[in-house]
């Protein structure tokens, strides 16, 4: 069956949490989703065929999170310097974040996952749309659904606490092995195991629920998945609902 006959069959339609239930396994991320403000998915045009097949894809879009120090980058700071319920406010307003794609395995490399960006970009309502992806150099649909990528920025809690272990003597190289870093840090001194929890605390401030996690190696295996990773920041401006001030910077 070519590309063209696939695609073909499939229509965009709105959908609920329950189609990115149904798919959430094929995704890189585990975790909870957080709130969402629409769903959108890949179903088949045949009705009938639709009740038992699978969706072939589905996007999750949320609010935006608080703070971003990559999306002030990309607009030049036009959220920045309000209060916490002014920024809230104006995020909520202007602003929805791309928080999941998945492509179901048998339908991945036909273009569906810069399809369900790029045919639901204007659809969601917002002024802004952004999104954030580890892989997103390896695997760039976001650009070519049309939304600008920019490159990283510092990362002042995750280079603080690669910096920690690395004075602590827990080696880079012992990262991909969370075990063995669990035994170390269990090992550490009292002063020294307290310095690199507080850097550990900090950085995990950014995961929602997560920031909770007691100590222990469930918590240490999840730093360690996130902690070598730099997620590239997208964004897009919709044409259709332009806000006065909010422009991207160079890319």
């Amino acid at each position: 069956m070519s590309t063209c006959s696939v695609v073909s069959q499939l229509e965009l339609v709105k959908a609920d949490v329950g189609a990115y239930r149904a798919l959430e396994r094929y995704h890189y991320r585990d975790g909870a989703l957080g709130p969402t403000c629409a769903v959108y998915a890949l179903a088949e045009r045949c009705l009938r065929r639709r009740k038992t097949a699978a969706y072939a894809g589905v996007i999750v879009y949320g609010p935006a999170a608080l703070n971003s120090a990559a999306r002030d980058a990309a607009t030049g700071g036009y959220f920045a310097g309000y209060s916490k319920a002014e920024k809230l406010a104006m995020l909520n307003a202007c602003v929805r974040r791309i928080s999941r794609v998945i492509v179901e395995p048998r339908y991945r490399g036909l273009g569906l996952g810069a399809m369900l960006v790029r045919d639901t970009l204007g659809q969601v309502g917002a002024a802004m749309v952004e999104a954030t992806a580890v892989m997103g150099a390896v695997h760039p649909f976001f650009e070519r659904a049309g939304m600008r990528a920019f490159a990283p920025v510092p990362d002042a809690a995750r280079e603080h606490l690669q910096r920690v272990l690395a004075e602590a003597g827990i080696d880079e190289s012992l990262w991909i092995d969370p075990p063995a870093v669990q035994t170390q840090l269990d090992a550490l001194t009292e002063p020294s195991r307290e310095v690199v929890e507080t850097a550990m605390r900090l950085f995990l401030n950014r995961f929602g629920r997560r920031r909770t996690m007691g100590r222990g190696l469930e918590r240490t295996a999840f730093i360690l998945r996130y902690l070598d990773q730099t997620p590239r920041y997208y964004a897009w401006l919709s044409p259709d609902r332009p806000v006065p001030g909010l422009e991207l910077e160079p890319s």
